[in-house]
């Protein structure tokens, strides 16, 4: 078992994010942490925690981003079972143990055992649902080329080193959406496995990576680009990723990227009533911004669509 950890300028959480992997009911695994070129003492605090449990290693990047961090830990990675955590984040006790027997027990086109997580902000905690799979699925690819995966979060999942391999490294060139993009890759040639016990507390913070509507949109629009054929042999999942993407061109003050992309929804044939009425009210930000706020937790719920 292999964990993947990546972190930048983390120092004041990463030993609890740390900590609550190593102190996990599975104990056979190693800890790999890349630090990403951090400017405060998180490289030093990672350290410390290995000279006093020989299964963490720590690596010493230049900062590149998340995506290059994980595809360091993924290369140097040892284990037939790979997972995930983020610098903040913290994983529930037992959560690895269960996940390991599931796929022990899963036959092998299951690539991915997930579970739901727990989102905590501004001290509150909340439910982080996201969408349930049965082993027995077989329609992964179409709902996640649909948004529908969105809220399997890469801290909250098990996956087979087999599936990764074929899914390949993660696209360094996205801003956001990392682990979205490289998740649709999986589901090419995998199944996914749901578990409902929650396996993490994700800690939304105003640093973490990715934040901006402008890296957003950079996002969206090579996520399209890169799946172009696949999106337009599915042309409702591509109008409902121009419908987001005009939508969020609008929160950002950017009318003309709206324009451009709802031409391209009229080029599809897919555009309603209401999606004329989004783009004619204009950059609007105060009348768009619940409409906006709505959307958003849809994504992150993996409940996206309806527009």
């Amino acid at each position: 078992m292999s964990v993947v950890l990546p972190v930048r300028d983390r120092a004041g959480v990463l030993e609890r994010a740390m900590r609550s992997v190593l102190d996990q009911s599975y104990r056979p695994l190693e800890l790999i942490v890349v630090d990403d070129g951090s400017a405060d003492a998180s490289a030093e605090v990672a350290e410390r925690v290995a000279r006093q449990d020989r299964r963490v290693r720590v690596i010493r990047e230049p900062a590149r981003g998340a995506a290059a961090a994980r595809n360091v830990g993924l290369r140097l990675a040892r284990g037939e079972l790979l997972a995930f955590q983020d610098s903040d984040d913290e994983w529930l006790p037992g959560r690895l143990e269960r996940h390991v027997r599931a796929v022990d027990a899963d036959p092998p086109a299951v690539g991915v055992v997930y579970g739901p997580m727990i989102r905590v902000e501004a001290g509150r905690e909340r439910p982080f649902r996201c969408a349930a799979f049965a082993p027995e699925d077989a329609h992964v690819l179409e709902r996640a080329l649909s948004l529908g995966i969105i809220g399997i979060g890469l801290q909250a999942l098990l996956v087979r080193r087999a599936a990764a391999e074929r899914a390949g490294a993660f696209d360094e060139a996205l801003p956001r959406w990392i682990d979205y993009e490289w998740l649709v890759r999986v589901a090419r040639h995998a199944r996914f496995h749901y578990l409902p016990e929650p396996t993490a507390r994700y800690h939304a913070t105003s640093g973490a990576i990715g934040t901006s509507l402008e890296k957003w949109l950079v996002a969206q629009r090579r996520f399209v680009e890169v799946h172009a054929e696949e999106l337009h042999a599915r042309p409702a999942a591509l109008a409902r990723h121009y419908r987001v993407w005009m939508r969020n061109a609008l929160r950002a003050s950017r009318p003309h990227e709206a324009r451009e992309v709802f031409g391209l929804l009229r080029g599809l044939g897919a555009a309603r009533p209401r999606d004329w009425a989004v783009l004619a009210a204009g950059p609007v930000v105060p009348v768009l911004a619940p409409m906006g706020s709505r959307v958003a937790q849809r994504w992150r719920m993996a409940r996206a669509g309806g527009w």
